[in-house]
């Protein structure tokens, strides 16, 4: 099998960490893209199973993974102890189906229930579950990129971890609080990745139709905190 994969990057995002792989200049067609789709699929499903014949074969001689935190390993390193595709093999029950947050009142209720809609959507990377619940203005900025992400732009990606079935979850919740002003409320939370440093998320929600949408998401590492092993 021609080998692809030339670096992969873990990179940390609210919903836990992604994995990207960067295919050899030469491929432009549609026909090569979908090889390196299937190629990228076939990594994460044998670095999931801890299949290092597997994923060996699908390795350049230059191949180098660099985690969240800026450790870069060589390929040698990397077979000597695969890591495990970030948030692969967990659930998203938190915050998918249960929070460590009790709602005060019916709309910090409802907009648990379009939150917890939504990430269920990132989970079963589904961007037609995920969308109803977003503004259509949205826009997402963190520490962690270097430009404004948009609604199409998640959109995009959802579609891409579906293609490719990498596996996803959100982080979980560790607290959360509601500031209440009318049609709009701004959820402060705590999130810990499955691995990597914890993250401080902003987000904005206004109330359009009856029904409460997120409109901003500001997403910051928190790098004086200590890193949770994956």
């Amino acid at each position: 099998m021609t080998r692809f994969v030339t670096s992969v990057f873990a990179v940390g995002l609210f919903c836990g960490a992604a994995m990207v792989t960067l295919p050899t200049p030469r491929i432009t067609a549609a026909t090569d893209e979908q090889s390196v789709l299937q190629t990228d699929r076939e990594f994460v499903q044998a670095a999931a199973k801890d299949e290092k014949t597997r994923v060996a074969a699908l390795l350049d001689t230059d191949f180098t993974w660099t985690d969240a935190d800026g450790k870069t390993q060589t390929r040698t390193e990397i077979l000597n102890s695969l890591p495990t595709p970030a948030l692969g093999n967990e659930t998203g029950a938190n915050p998918c189906k249960t929070v460590p947050f009790k709602p005060k009142n019916e709309s910090e209720q409802a907009i648990i229930a379009s939150w917890q809609a939504l990430e269920t959507g990132v989970t079963n990377h589904d961007a037609a579950m995920w969308s109803p619940h977003i503004a259509d203005e949205f826009t997402m900025l963190g520490s962690s990129n270097d430009h404004p992400l948009t609604k199409a732009d998640r959109i995009a990606t959802l579609n891409l971890q579906k293609q490719t079935r990498f596996g996803s979850a959100p982080a979980p919740l560790v607290s959360a609080q509601m500031f209440d002003f009318g049609d709009a409320v701004v959820m402060t939370c705590l999130h810990q990745p499955y691995a990597g440093k914890p993250v401080h998320v902003s987000r904005l929600w206004i109330k359009r139709n009856g029904q409460w949408v997120m409109s901003i998401s500001y997403q910051t590492t928190i790098q004086a905190a200590p890193s949770k092993a994956g």
